[in-house]
């Protein structure tokens, strides 16, 4: 992977971005196991190819900061971020999970943002910590209840006096839905399955992500009057939205197709993804059409 940097950020931040201390054990980790194979398989094969910019990796900097906090925490009653492997068919699966203390209590910690968490449990966090409750359990140990602990970065003490629907506080303690040791283990087996398969197909073959993994919005209608830049009001129906343009000359109604979020934005194998790719073309075709939309 190339590195670039932009917008000229000091050489030490940008060094700590690009200085990548991961060192990769088995066939596939944890954290690819949940990934998108399409995705996983064509950032590795066009990893040469790929230019990111420091700049837009710096919540994941963030992110990686945890591991020297628990580093400096005391977790002697905890087994901590044990790298842990077990042979699924073939392949070797690997994780390394936070902390797991002796009531069998396994925590994850995310470094996230309000909005994000305000949306509610993340399938990628659910099926992330049950297959780490399912590594540990090959290795020999219980788990009983799954938790998040969330950073959230942007959390502000103001918006929180005033809104009893914020986050009260900006370190957040969520409980994860702990699956059934076969629902663990009928995951596992078909998500490797499914990775290493795909590994044998070319890139135009790869099963094209999901809606949910694309991270794909709703199609919207938005009511503007002719001539104005901003919208009146914006629907998710294109028939609440007709009735409520009905008979009013100056009012039009304007179709705002539902982006994928991660295809467009937080996808760096998307120049090489014919589905992305493709994308793209109908986004900026979009962004013409609704331009002062």
């Amino acid at each position: 992977m190339k590195y670039l940097n932009r917008l000229g950020l000091p050489q030490p931040l940008a060094s700590a971005v690009i200085r990548d201390t991961y060192q990769k054990t088995g066939d596939i980790s944890v954290t690819a196991l949940i990934m998108p194979p399409r995705k996983r398989i064509l950032e590795k094969r066009h990893d040469e190819e790929i230019s990111v910019d420091v700049s837009d990796q710096l919540w994941m900097l963030l992110g990686s900061s945890v591991h020297a906090i628990l580093e400096r925490a005391d977790t002697s009653e905890h087994l901590a971020e044990e790298r842990m492997t077990v042979c699924v068919g073939d392949a070797m699966l690997s994780g390394q999970p936070d902390l797991l203390d002796n009531d069998g209590l396994l925590s994850d910690y995310k470094v996230t943002s309000v909005y994000s968490f305000l949306l509610g449990e993340k399938d990628d966090w659910i099926q992330q910590l049950n297959c780490y409750a399912w590594l540990y359990r090959q290795n020999g140990f219980d788990v009983k209840r799954l938790q998040i602990v969330a950073l959230l970065r942007d959390w502000m003490a103001s918006r929180a006096e005033t809104d009893p629907g914020y986050p009260q506080s900006g370190v957040i303690v969520k409980e994860i839905p702990l699956w059934s040791a076969n629902e663990q283990e009928r995951y596992v087996y078909e998500r490797v399955a499914l990775h290493m398969d795909s590994e044998a197909l070319k890139d135009d073959e790869l099963e094209v992500c999901s809606a949910t993994e694309r991270w794909q919005k709703a199609d919207s209608w938005a009511v503007k009057k002719k001539g104005n830049k901003r919208a009146t009001k914006v629907f998710n129906n294109e028939v609440e939205a007709q009735h409520f343009a009905d008979g009013d000359a100056q009012l039009e109604v304007i179709h705002r197709p539902g982006q994928s979020l991660r295809c467009l934005r937080y996808c760096s194998a998307q120049p090489f993804c014919d589905f992305g790719r493709a994308l793209m073309v109908v986004d900026a075709s979009a962004e013409i059409g609704n331009e002062g939309v």
